[in-house]
């Protein structure tokens, strides 16, 4: 999962065309949200949350790998840990479905 499409994601989700109206969709600024989709920060958990649920993301999985991101060190490998995790979660769960 990649910022960049989540964002995309959350655009076509909300029905809208732009950055910035997916900015005023989820009340973060389009400096913000244009500053991340060129790869340059993250944006906020509720913000992070906000974008899942419109793309049709996992929130739970959005914010461990906002947490994987993010950290460093030890937290960064606890955080790819439970991203697999989660991911081995979600899979087995759409497996089960067919």
């Amino acid at each position: 999962m990649e910022l960049k499409s989540i964002l995309e994601d959350a655009k076509t989700g909300a029905g809208v065309p732009s950055l910035r109206q997916l900015a005023d969709f989820v009340g973060a600024s389009v400096t913000a949200l244009s500053r991340q989709n060129a790869g340059h920060g993250y944006p906020r958990q509720e913000t992070m949350v906000n974008l899942c649920k419109l793309g049709g993301h996992d929130q739970k999985l959005g914010l461990l790998y906002l947490g994987y991101w993010t950290s460093k060190g030890e937290a960064k490998v606890i955080y790819k840990s439970l991203v697999a995790e989660r991911e081995a979660t979600l899979n087995a769960r759409e497996l089960s479905k067919t």
